[in-house]
């Protein structure tokens, strides 16, 4: 109780979970950057002065800290590098594909750069897709969507490496849109949000803050340009975390990766983690 959050062998990771947790036994007033600043955890329960009880959300806005930019005012290359040693550094799905190995690894950065490079326009002329930048100018983080009708041809047979993923993201998105209109009436405007990054530069302890307000504008971007959903597909833990315990995501299809057989049949990622899991989740939009 002497330590801080991380000293004690917390992460990025287990921390938004924690506090949703702890929100759930009445300690409301906890957000996850009061959790990451806290000398020591004694600070959290006992400090009155520091704990501000009308606050019963996760997260503090921080909006003066960031400031949201068009992708046109992004440096494309600047852009794509954030995206790609993002999910190629510490995508629990795409480490399944190179597996650290230092060539696989080069080469799948080079295919998933292929694809950015020649889809990147499309992203900006859109206007669905976005930078966070700090008030240094420093680019945090970038958010890629497009609307869910006319997503982006990508020729698998160029990307081997990448391929994999491209297609369980579409076998299983169609799967659970057929779920869904089984059920009930699917939207008909639906936003995809594609890709999420954090860079790499951005510390540990910021990097769960940065995600949310990437993932908060997402919204903010599908409401403003007359969606009436949102669909996204998530393999890291705190992205599927946020879906879950802080935006509610509406529905959700939850796809255990090594039990995952591709469209001939094949498991691809039997040697997945028996608890790494894809989620697909859609939010209507109010």
């Amino acid at each position: 109780m002497n330590r801080s959050f991380f000293a004690a062998g917390g992460s990025s990771r287990n921390a938004l979970l924690l506090v949703a947790k702890l929100h759930r036994f009445g300690l409301s007033c906890l957000t996850v950057e009061r959790l990451f600043d806290a000398s020591t955890l004694n600070d959290i329960l006992l400090n009155e002065v520091y704990i501000d009880r009308s606050n019963k959300e996760l997260f503090f806005e921080y909006d003066n800290k960031y400031q949201v930019v068009p992708l046109a005012q992004i440096g494309k290359d600047q852009g794509i590098a954030i995206v790609v040693d993002s999910f190629a550094t510490l995508g629990e799905i795409d480490t399944l594909i190179h597996q650290n190995q230092p060539n696989a690894q080069l080469e799948y950065r080079r295919q998933f750069t292929v694809i950015l490079n020649h889809h990147w326009p499309q992203f900006v002329t859109l206007e669905l897709s976005f930078g966070i930048i700090n008030n240094n100018g420093n680019l945090l983080g970038v958010s890629l969507s497009t609307d869910a009708a006319h997503e982006p041809y990508i020729d698998l047979t160029t990307v081997p490496l990448v391929a994999p993923i491209l297609t369980m993201l579409e076998v299983k998105e169609k799967e659970f849109l057929k779920r869904l209109h089984s059920q009930k009436d699917v939207p008909e405007s639906i936003m995809s949000n594609l890709i999420t990054a954090v860079n790499l530069d951005v510390p540990l302890e910021k990097r769960t803050n940065v995600m949310y307000q990437i993932e908060r504008h997402t919204l903010q971007v599908a409401k403003a340009h007359g969606f009436q959903a949102i669909v996204t597909a998530n393999t890291g833990s705190v992205t599927q975390q946020l879906t879950k315990y802080v935006f509610k995501y509406d529905e959700n299809l939850v796809v255990q990766l090594n039990e995952y057989r591709d469209p001939s049949g094949d498991l691809i990622f039997s040697h997945a983690d028996p608890n790494q899991t894809m989620t697909i989740s859609m939010k209507y939009i109010v």
